[in-house]
């Protein structure tokens, strides 16, 4: 990811010298002094410029928001597995695509904090993560049904892998895969 900024910044300065350079230009050729109205068109030029640099990084690789952090109505398809969900205290509602995310996730996070305490320990012990929190979850995830647990941590791993999936309902964003076109993941 820290490639593709750097590619951006370097697309970024040699389009910003590259206006300069025809601005200066035009402004030689006609040897009068710039026009408000020419500055304008200049700048105008120069942001939609920027904006076709950053098209590829924003919509393919960090994507649009899609919308989905927000409650709009009450989820209600509890199978057998989320019936430990339907807790009060984890708040969960339905966005606007019908998928189940915390009302609250400040505060699902701080009870999860406590619930999957074990689990959470085990995994930053063996791979080294950092605190289990919003912008670190996806990591998390990825690990869960690796890291060798017994006990009270091996009962925690499927259903902190649900709390993990079900906040990243909420943080969902429209990607254009080429091949597949607009894929919200």
């Amino acid at each position: 990811m820290i490639k593709i900024q750097i590619i951006t910044y370097v697309v970024y300065g040699f389009l910003t010298l590259l206006l300069i350079g025809i601005g200066s230009t035009i402004i030689k050729l006609k040897k009068k002094k710039i026009s408000t109205g020419a500055a304008i068109a200049m700048m105008l030029i120069f942001v939609i410029m920027m904006l076709v640099a950053s098209y590829p990084y924003f919509v393919i690789y960090r994507g649009l928001p899609a919308g989905s952090g927000r409650v709009v109505g009450e989820y209600t398809e509890f199978s057998s597995m989320w019936t430990y969900w339907s807790d009060e205290q984890w708040k969960i509602g339905a966005n606007k695509y019908g998928d189940p995310i915390f009302s609250e996730p400040k505060e699902a996070f701080e009870l999860a904090n406590e619930e999957f305490e074990d689990i959470i320990e085990l995994i930053q012990d063996e791979y080294g993560f950092d605190d289990f929190s919003m912008k670190t979850y996806e990591q998390y995830s990825h690990v869960v049904f690796k890291v060798n647990a017994s006990g009270d941590a091996e009962k925690q791993k499927f259903r902190f892998f649900e709390f993990i999936e079900i906040y990243g309902n909420s943080q969902k964003t429209w990607h254009y895969l080429p091949a597949e076109g607009w894929v919200r993941n």
